[in-house]
């Protein structure tokens, strides 16, 4: 109750002194913002007198005229009362505070050359003299230093000069809506103010709800005039788009987007990579960019895909030791080998190209705790990639990873989950309905709680057959694993790709062995 009484208190007296002055409150980004109550006086300098009246700290107001006396106090008209002006008065020096960026001018003039100094938003900055031209108050701030907080005038302006064309939102980042007005290459234009999107992009405000933003992403500006047809392929990563399908090709400044579908018109071959034409003179090619200052080969490239279970810490023939596995590691860096992600693999088996002279696909099949309590460290210490194929009706049951877990490790150990089907059913022994939900909804399931594509499956006991294969395909994996031995190579096919099983106590001239022959 007393706070109540208080708060009615204040609200009586603010109103009387605005009625008394018959100024104008205003918003805390205009013309004079108290830190500290003052005094009103019906005059200002000598003549000055208190009218009994304060203005409450933190509280605005538009100002008419300034005057700075002898005294070296400066007086701010803020109202009228009865015909005759009132006045506050603060005496320098005094701190005022800036609430936006602000210019630095060399004289108290709008028109006068600006510094390249600006003052940060919501900093404090004493004030050494102040003068009133034109109808806004202007604080010497340092020698030929003035500062404004008239937003029009004060606020810092910047130059955005485009590189390519940018479209032109109302709003940004999520919130933004196409206007369907394009800015030119080679525009330049004045915003004051930046934001970040939520993916971390800038966007510039260049007039009012006007945003832009120099991330081609949200300026894609493809012509698909007079082309039909088609199919949709999935982006992983942002693609930049170039004006014709082979080595020189020039780029258009138009990039697209990250996991998202792109309709494709035609598609043509060059070099061992695949390009997609998306619009008339615009074709992308996702696999030029995955591969870029990789090594071309003249034959297809042949690697080992080695295959892991459980880390506890007692040998099983499924069940490979920590220790083991670190020595492991330890080797394959001591030969320099690169371990590659799902999506370089598939690189590495379908342009002739790979990023080192050595590689090695490391994968683990079942989605075992023992990955995230016993070998995460080692990855993240080894710095060495590793593919966890997760069977994800047992994801956070008994001795399996939870979805925290896994996201964990994608994050801090070089670790990405793929798919190893629902249930862990032999594909070969189920029905039809079964089959497609093992492979198609596991997929979805993984998709939908990582925010990426899947593209790997694992099949259970390695057990497959081409229609399988087919299903795989068509339901968005770009490869398909079994267990059957062997180095994988594009000769296989990408939906029977061979793994080696890594059995347990095994010494290290058996391990060296396997990486070079995919034999035991």
């Amino acid at each position: 109750m007393k706070k109540r009484k208080w708060q009615a208190f204040w609200f009586v007296i603010i109103v009387g002194i605005i009625a008394l002055i018959g100024g104008e409150k205003v918003s805390a980004d205009d013309i004079l913002t108290l830190r500290y109550p003052l005094n009103l006086y019906n005059n200002f300098g000598n003549k000055a007198k208190k009218t009994g009246k304060i203005l409450p700290k933190g509280s605005s107001w538009k100002v008419g005229i300034v005057n700075v006396t002898k005294d070296n106090y400066v007086w701010y008209c803020v109202g009228t009362s009865k015909g005759v002006d009132i006045y506050t008065a603060e005496k320098l020096p005094f701190i005022r505070d800036t609430t936006f960026k602000t210019a630095v001018y060399s004289l108290p003039n709008k028109n006068a050359v600006k510094s390249t100094q600006v003052l940060e938003a919501n900093t404090s900055w004493k004030v050494f003299n102040s003068k009133y031209a034109n109808g806004v108050i202007w604080y010497q701030v340092g020698g030929k230093q003035w500062i404004t907080l008239d937003r029009a005038i004060g606020e810092a302006t910047y130059t955005l000069y485009l590189y390519s064309p940018a479209k032109l939102y109302n709003g940004y980042g999520d919130a933004r809506t196409d206007t369907g007005q394009v800015l030119k290459k080679g525009s330049s234009w004045k915003y004051r103010i930046k934001k970040r999107g939520e993916d971390g992009s800038w966007w510039y405000q260049v007039g009012k709800n006007q945003w832009v933003t120099e991330n081609n992403t949200y300026n894609q500006l493809l012509n698909t005039a007079g082309l039909n047809g088609g199919y949709n392929i999935r982006l992983l990563h942002q693609v930049p788009v170039y004006d014709q399908p082979n080595y020189d090709a020039k780029n258009t400044w138009i990039t697209l987007p990250k996991q998202t579908a792109q309709k494709v018109f035609a598609q043509k071959n060059y070099d061992h990579l695949v390009w997609y034409q998306v619009g008339n003179k615009q074709w992308i090619s996702p696999g030029l960019e995955a591969t870029r200052g990789w090594f071309k080969k003249s034959r297809d490239i042949s690697f080992p895909i080695l295959m892991y279970h459980d880390f506890q810490g007692e040998w099983n023939d499924w069940q490979v030791t920590p220790q083991e596995f670190a020595r492991h590691l330890t080797w394959l860096k001591s030969w320099n080998y690169y371990s590659l992600t799902p999506e370089e693999a598939y690189y590495v088996l379908t342009t002739q190209r790979e990023p080192a002279n050595n590689v090695v696909w490391l994968t683990m099949d079942d989605g075992y705790r023992s990955w995230y309590t016993q070998i995460a460290s080692i990855l993240r210490t080894q710095k060495i990639n590793a593919t966890g194929f997760q069977i994800t009706s047992d994801v956070g049951l008994n001795d399996s990873l939870t979805i925290d877990q896994l996201n964990e490790m994608q994050a801090k150990d070089n670790f990405n989950v793929q798919s190893h089907t629902v249930t862990h059913s032999s594909l070969t022994a189920v029905s039809p309905t079964q089959l497609y939900r093992e492979v198609t909804n596991s997929k979805d399931f993984l998709d939908s709680h990582f925010g990426y594509d899947i593209i790997a499956l694992a099949y259970p006991y390695g057990h497959q057959n081409q229609s399988i294969q087919k299903i795989a395909s068509d339901a968005g994996y770009w490869m398909g694993l079994g267990m059957q031995g062997g180095l994988a190579n594009i000769n296989y096919g990408l939906y029977n790709l061979p793994r080696i099983v890594v059995a347990p106590r095994q010494t290290i001239e058996t391990f060296s062995n396997i990486l070079q022959t995919g034999q035991k």
